[in-house]
């Protein structure tokens, strides 16, 4: 089902992408709040595609009135990955602006300079925050640097090789990405088997997949990266005022997220428990 709210802004080649799932406490009405202290203008639309959250997160959006913005209420979850797909295929503009809900920008913002890339650069296809790049001779049983994904990332792989295989890549938090050039790689495969990806069109044994061990989404998302590079494109590397809230709970209140920023030395938002209403709506996770 598909909800639309509000009057357009002035039209530009930028569509906003956030995929939520029980993130109505404190979170996604926050990022809602600071989407629009620092960014108005300067996109076409957000679309906000909610994978069937039982938080009250589905009711509270096809109630909000916020402008600029498109609700899909999934019927099932098919997690964040998956989303991005669906949302590029039916993206109308040139780039798209994946933003997490468990993100805030933290002061003002210019899409400019990232859009700018994409000018310069024909052949890029996605700019973002990094990730750490890690070759085979780092890997440890017990991770790297605490990513413990990794080392499990390069042995599903099937990696023995000792040449250095660049695993740099673009992180999902918030990232842009050339909608087309998405759409030619084929953008997220989440896979749950062994595979090369000097090779992508190698494969190996399926196993059941599961979309909720999050080990098979972060490396999709890296994998991403890495088959746009071996396919020809190009990725780039921007820092930008956000921050994601790696270790909070979905059930963080506003007053701790302050107070963790504070601690960070971020200012604080200015974002007020139930500024737009969510407060009618959040109940218990079940």
């Amino acid at each position: 089902m598909v909800q639309e709210a509000g009057h357009q802004l002035p039209m530009s080649d930028l569509t906003l992408f956030t995929v939520s799932y029980n993130h109505l406490s404190a979170k996604l009405p926050r990022l809602l709040y600071s989407i629009s202290k620092y960014m108005g203008g300067q996109y076409a639309n957000h679309v906000i595609w909610d994978n069937n959250s039982s938080d009250g997160t589905q009711e509270w959006l096809r109630e909000i009135k916020h402008p600029n913005t498109t609700i899909i209420c999934s019927e099932r979850n098919i997690n964040d990955l998956p989303a991005y797909n669906e949302l590029a295929r039916s993206c109308k503009t040139k780039y798209f602006m994946a933003i997490n809900p468990n993100t805030r920008i933290t002061g003002p913002f210019d899409a400019q300079p990232a859009l700018s890339l994409f000018i310069d650069d024909p052949e890029l296809m996605l700019v973002g925050h990094n990730g750490p790049s890690v070759k085979f001779v780092d890997v440890s049983p017990c991770g790297v640097g605490g990513w413990g994904w990794v080392p499990r990332l390069l042995v599903e792989r099937d990696m023995n090789q000792p040449e250095d295989i660049n695993t740099a890549h673009v992180q999902t938090w918030f990232f842009f990405a050339d909608c087309e050039k998405f759409l030619q790689v084929g953008g997220f495969d989440i896979r749950n088997r062994r595979f090369d990806l000097r090779w992508p069109d190698d494969r190996f044994p399926e196993k059941p997949l599961d979309l909720l061990d999050k080990g098979n989404l972060i490396a999709a998302e890296i994998e991403l990266s890495v088959r746009a590079v071996r396919l020809g494109f190009h990725i780039a590397f921007l820092t930008m005022p956000f921050y994601h809230y790696f270790s909070h709970g979905q059930q963080a209140t506003v007053k701790g997220l302050d107070e963790g920023d504070a601690g960070r030395g971020l200012s604080p938002i200015g974002y007020q428990s139930g500024m737009y209403g969510e407060d009618k709506f959040i109940k218990e996770v079940t």
